[in-house]
């Protein structure tokens, strides 16, 4: 039987913060040639850019947990102060893609052509952001649980093993996903920062 996701109460969780602060942060560049492919020294300096951002909302002090991501023209970096699993991902919805053939390998080879671009760039960043945290593929019911997942973009859900899920569209095109397990379960539950998109010449 599928386990679907459970929304997280936010209020509730900003009472749990002041206990246990998670202090994740999120940092975004894009370039001014969004959706072109950009050689990867680009995009790693996007990235960097990204990651410096964050980081400066932690101090001096070296964040200890961080994951990175760049694609066409846009890159983000996320951090944490505490060790504990993150992962994020963003990916273009390119039309041009077969999505559904793409995601079938990782759902057991259901069929996917019902489901829109929206629903399934969630399932790809979702797949991606969740290797980065956990170093493996998800189970196959959670990639589809992901793209049938009903909650609106930026409320924050919680899995049945206990990490934490934000789905959100980047400048329109775009669509990102943040994994992350606080330190201790069900604890720590605020909305991330995602700090104000930066914008590059490159």
């Amino acid at each position: 039987m599928t386990q679907y996701p459970i929304a997280i109460d936010l209020q509730h969780g900003m009472q749990e913060q002041e206990e246990h602060d998670l202090s994740v942060y999120v940092g975004i560049c894009v370039s001014g040639e969004r959706t072109k492919r950009h050689l990867l020294k680009a995009q790693r300096s996007l990235a960097d850019t990204a990651q410096r951002t964050a980081q400066e909302q932690l101090g001096t002090i070296p964040a200890p947990s961080y994951s990175r991501t760049h694609c066409r023209g846009i890159a983000a970096a996320m951090l944490s102060k505490n060790i504990i699993p993150l992962g994020i991902d963003i990916e273009y919805a390119d039309p041009r893609r077969n999505w559904p053939e793409i995601l079938s390998v990782f759902c057991d080879n259901i069929a996917l052509s019902g489901y829109s671009i929206h629903a399934l760039n969630r399932g790809w960043t979702y797949l991606e952001a969740y290797y980065k945290a956990f170093a493996q593929y998800p189970p196959a019911k959670d990639v589809i649980a992901v793209i049938d997942h009903q909650f609106p973009d930026n409320e924050i859900y919680q899995n049945a093993d206990g990490y934490l899920c934000l789905h959100r569209s980047i400048e329109t095109v775009f669509y990102m996903t943040l994994i992350w397990k606080p330190t201790r379960e069900n604890k720590a539950m605020s909305q991330p920062s995602i700090l104000p998109i930066l914008y590059s010449d490159i």
